[in-house]
């Protein structure tokens, strides 16, 4: 009898302690999450264009809530890559930027392939991004050279003389030692994004320091 009594005791005391353990739990994160406030990140010149950017930059794919795009900007972001292929990207984006355009470096894509569709796509996304100008504007993930074309390097040179944008570029995730001297020799471009990772060859890491 004596053990019985003090097994229920002991039952009680852990539920007891359970429920104190995973009200605690609760509470904890309200009470560990950081305020809001700027990393004091070193911003650095993009190329020639004079742009001052941030190292770490903030990727709009994929991204489904304004509130993490806005944490990102109060931390001290403020390059922020999108496209006109990322679903709803840019008008997630153009919300969430709202009143803080001045202070964000935009870039964004088009993968068109003819010179009406990306007009096309660049006034959608400006449309989009609620602003009237993008910081960057980019013909998106090339892999061979010859899929950028005259026409298609002419529309980035009429979107700059339009001022719907400040800067153009070419983005390429694969074949970028190719992409990359290719688009050296030929010019035309302000700027380049490539793809890069810890599993890339070393060809790539010498293309990049090259550019």
């Amino acid at each position: 009898m004596r053990t019985e009594i003090r097994g229920k005791q002991a039952l009680m005391q852990f539920r007891s302690s359970r429920r104190s353990f995973l009200t605690a739990a609760v509470a904890l994160p309200a009470l560990a999450a950081p305020q809001a406030k700027p990393t004091g990140m070193a911003h650095r010149t993009l190329g020639k264009t004079g742009l001052k950017v941030t190292p770490l930059g903030f990727g709009g794919r994929g991204t489904t809530e304004p509130a993490v795009i806005e944490r990102a900007l109060d931390l001290g972001i403020n390059f922020i890559d999108t496209g006109r292929m990322y679903q709803n990207s840019e008008r997630m984006l153009g919300g969430a930027i709202k009143g803080k355009r001045k202070n964000v470096i935009i870039a964004s894509k088009t993968g068109a392939k003819t010179r009406a569709d990306a007009l096309a796509d660049l006034d959608t996304s400006l449309r989009e991004l609620q602003t009237d100008y993008l910081d960057i504007w980019q013909l998106h993930n090339k892999t061979k050279p010859e899929e950028v074309t005259d026409e298609l390097l002419e529309v980035l040179q009429i979107a700059k003389k339009s001022g719907k944008v400040r800067f153009v570029g070419v983005t390429s995730h694969l074949n970028v030692p190719e992409m990359l001297a290719a688009m050296l020799k030929r010019g035309g471009v302000d700027v380049m994004l490539a793809g890069y990772n810890f599993t890339l060859k070393p060809e790539v890491t010498q293309a990049i320091q090259t550019a």
